[in-house]
C-alpha cells in the first residue's frame, strides 16, 4: 500500500493523503445527502438548495456544492 507524503494534481495545490481522505469524506456525505433527498422526493432543485456540510465552511469553490448536489441526485435517480 502506497503511502505518500505529498500528492501533485494536475492542477490545484500540492496536497497530502490527509486531504484526499477530507475529500473522500465530502464526496460520500454529499452521495449520503443526495440518497436522502431522492428517497424523501426531493428533485434535483431541492438537492441543490440543501446546505452544505459545516466542514466545508471557508472551501475555496463552494458554488461546486450545488453542481456536485444535481449530479449526485441525477446518479442517484438512476440506480
Amino acid at each position: 500500500m502506497l503511502e505518500p507524503a505529498r500528492l501533485v494534481p494536475g492542477h490545484g495545490e500540492i496536497g497530502t493523503l490527509a486531504d484526499v481522505t477530507l475529500i473522500e469524506s465530502y464526496i460520500n456525505t454529499l452521495l449520503q445527502m443526495a440518497e436522502q433527498n431522492w428517497r424523501k422526493g426531493g428533485t434535483t432543485e431541492s438537492a441543490a438548495a440543501l446546505h452544505p456540510p459545516a466542514f466545508t465552511e471557508g472551501w475555496e469553490n463552494a458554488d461546486a456544492f450545488e453542481l456536485n448536489m444535481k449530479f449526485l441526485h441525477e446518479m442517484v435517480q438512476q440506480k
